[in-house]
């Protein structure tokens, strides 16, 4: 799920290709069609996280554990962490639900959080990276920044601009159908299955390819 990791996994001499992540339709779908007035971040602080949202000046929804309210003053701050339903919630009504792939675990991949924004209905809005284009049409099916300005003058233009969120809430209607079948699919499962096993089971890559090749891949 992260092409930034298949150089060391060539190194080992093995076998690699790109399986996406994905997100549980039965918890995150669309339900709403009302927009809140703010944009919306759910995640936990880091420092990279700090500094991209204490430059927008448009108050932001914030939910997680370790934010300072005194250092994101203009936002409003919650130190508590959301239920997966909840977040479900924030995405499909939020006018501008951000993402930051940002982690120590991330090369150039997506997390869960992108899936999760797009099947609740939800705008994906996210800082650019490498492997958005092994999902989804950038520029089309999703927003991109790359600095704090950039980011700052996006939530600006989406909340002032009422004519650009209706333009932006049409690609974002567009993501379930185009989308939320992956997790779903008969491929997707026997392949993710196998991951699992190889990732959480320690089973042997000989028997994953025995796997693969029983189901004509």
């Amino acid at each position: 799920s992260d092409t930034g990791y298949f150089k060391t996994a060539k190194s080992f001499k093995c076998q690699s290709f790109y399986l996406p992540l994905c997100a549980d339709p039965d918890v995150f779908c669309k339900k709403a069609t009302v927009l809140r007035t703010s944009p919306f971040f759910c995640g936990d602080a880091n420092n990279i996280r700090i500094q991209y949202l204490k430059a927008i000046q448009t108050p932001v929804e914030i939910w997680g554990s370790h934010w300072s309210k005194q250092e994101l003053s203009q936002h409003k701050v919650h130190n508590k962490r959301l239920s997966h339903k909840q977040i479900s919630a924030y995405y499909n009504t939020s006018v501008a639900p951000i993402n930051m792939t940002f982690s120590k675990n991330i090369v150039d991949g997506l997390n869960f959080r992108i899936f999760e924004i797009g099947t609740s209905g939800g705008l994906i809005i996210v800082n650019a990276g490498k492997d958005l284009s092994q999902c989804y049409k950038v520029g089309t099916e999703c927003v991109t920044y790359e600095t704090p300005d950039d980011l700052d003058k996006l939530m600006s233009d989406i909340v002032e601009n009422p004519d650009l969120l209706d333009e932006l809430q049409e690609v974002a209607d567009g993501m379930q159908g185009n989308h939320i079948t992956l997790a779903t699919s008969e491929i997707f499962e026997k392949i993710y299955g196998l991951e699992l096993a190889v990732c959480e089971q320690n089973m042997p890559l000989w028997r994953y390819d025995e796997w693969l090749e029983s189901y004509g891949y």
